[in-house]
């Protein structure tokens, strides 16, 4: 049996479900993308080792780093997916959000037997509204306020996309686009953020909608 998983994952391990974990990462910033991260953990690999965790938001780059790492490098059963601040504010965050979960549990229950697909779990972090595509219509989703704290397919799945959204932050944004210090703020709205705005107006990754919205300019 799995170690250091949550009661209910165990539970439903024990039936012989498939297990998907999914949470978000980006929804409250005011620059870059919202993205959804996966995992999912199969009846079949009982010997699987997996390794503690905690909720991505409480853990320093460097951990998160590691961990996804170790995630990426030993799973296959992991999807992310995202939408870009434009999109964001073209539909809005919670179409957004809604998108990106259903695209990352598509992917990952494409691998699922059909003889399996009533015998799927998916645990999504928070109390969203996700609408799945019929071809899944058969899978049960358990929606868990705070799941990122205690079930560690939702952790998983939120360590790969916060780390992908990181390093898409810090790296090739904070490059294209100096003088916003995304490698410190990663988009969110911080004093020195809000100050880059005021001087240097928004880029074509900020949501505009957020931004006035949230009056900072």
């Amino acid at each position: 049996m799995f170690k250091g998983l949550h009661p209910l994952e165990k539970y439903f391990l024990s039936l012989n479900y498939y297990i998907i974990g999914v949470d978000e990462v980006g929804r409250g910033s005011i620059a870059g993308p919202i993205v959804a991260g996966g995992f999912m953990l199969s009846p079949s690999k009982n010997k699987v080792k997996l390794f503690k965790s905690s909720d991505s938001k409480v853990l320093e780059y460097k951990e998160i780093y590691t961990s996804a790492k170790r995630i990426i490098n030993n799973f296959d059963t992991w999807a992310v997916y995202g939408y870009t601040a434009e999109f964001i504010d073209k539909n809005g965050i919670v179409k957004a959000n809604q998108m990106s979960m259903e695209k990352v549990i598509t992917n990952l229950t494409k691998t699922v037997p059909d003889e399996f697909k009533a015998k799927t779990v998916v645990l999504i972090d928070g109390l969203y509204s996700v609408k799945l595509p019929m071809v899944t219509k058969e899978i049960s989703i358990i929606r868990i306020a705070k799941g990122d704290k205690n079930f560690l397919t939702i952790q998983y799945g939120a360590l790969v996309a916060k780390y992908i959204r990181d390093y898409l932050m810090r790296k090739k944004y904070n490059k294209k686009f100096n003088g916003y210090l995304f490698d410190k703020n990663k988009g969110y709205s911080t004093k020195k953020h809000r100050e880059a705005i005021g001087k240097y107006g928004v880029s074509v990754v900020h949501r505009k909608t957020f931004v006035h919205n949230r009056a900072v300019l």
